[in-house]
């Protein structure tokens, strides 16, 4: 627990664009943005390759294609401040009136999909770059002490806690999983190594089912 305390206290302590703090929130806009972009890239393309739907809703998604890959290149840059700017800025570009195109099942993907990339944009990262980056930080900077105290009441009961599991001989399942990864794997000259038990378990046991793996930790 204690190297999960001290990289939470250095996300508090440290306020830059290039934090782990910010990583964090750049990292998942990235991959939501990445994701986005490409899905929606092939709408784009099946779009122009109608004509007769792609002259009424043409415009409008070949704008939102583009908002994209801005707000996805300023993610790549980590520049906290454009997106900003970027989220308050954007706008959604209405859509032609579509009336007489005949296949409403796919106009109704195509307007769908453009829906979904324009609520990315409009939902998803206003959520994450509405504020100031001055705004950021001084929230960071209010909430800390607030935190490091929690984080120091946590580390007492967990001190108290094991004193007493140790006294009555008792376990947690959490504790199984860690004194079950002790037997596996070993530190050595910071790598780390299996062990002979981890080896000899390799070798017994070609293929692990594992039931119900979605709720499975990185630990397990």
């Amino acid at each position: 627990p204690h190297v999960y305390f001290d990289r939470i206290r250095k996300l508090y302590t440290e306020f830059d664009e290039k934090s782990e703090l910010f990583s964090v929130v750049f990292d998942y806009s990235y991959e939501l943005l990445k994701n986005t972009y490409t899905i929606f890239q092939k709408h784009h393309e099946d779009l122009l390759a109608e004509p007769d739907l792609a002259k009424y809703y043409g415009d409008s998604c070949s704008q939102t294609l583009g908002s994209l890959r801005t707000a996805l290149d300023l993610v790549e840059k980590r520049d906290y401040k454009a997106m900003c700017d970027f989220v308050h800025s954007h706008t959604c570009a209405r859509i032609g009136n579509a009336r007489v195109y005949s296949d409403k099942d796919f106009q109704e993907k195509i307007k769908n999909a453009r829906t979904s990339a324009e609520d990315v944009i409009k939902k998803d990262l206003h959520k994450l770059f509405s504020l100031p980056y001055d705004r950021v930080v001084d929230d960071i900077k209010t909430l800390a002490p607030s935190i490091f105290k929690f984080l120091e009441l946590i580390e007492r009961f967990i001190k108290e806690f094991d004193k007493i599991k140790k006294e009555k001989n008792a376990f947690r399942f959490d504790d199984i999983e860690i004194e079950v990864l002790k037997l596996l794997v070993k530190e050595n000259d910071g790598k780390i190594e299996y062990t002979q038990e981890a080896k000899e378990l390799s070798r017994r046991f070609k293929y692990v089912m594992v039931d119900e793996y979605q709720d499975t930790n990185d630990l397990q």
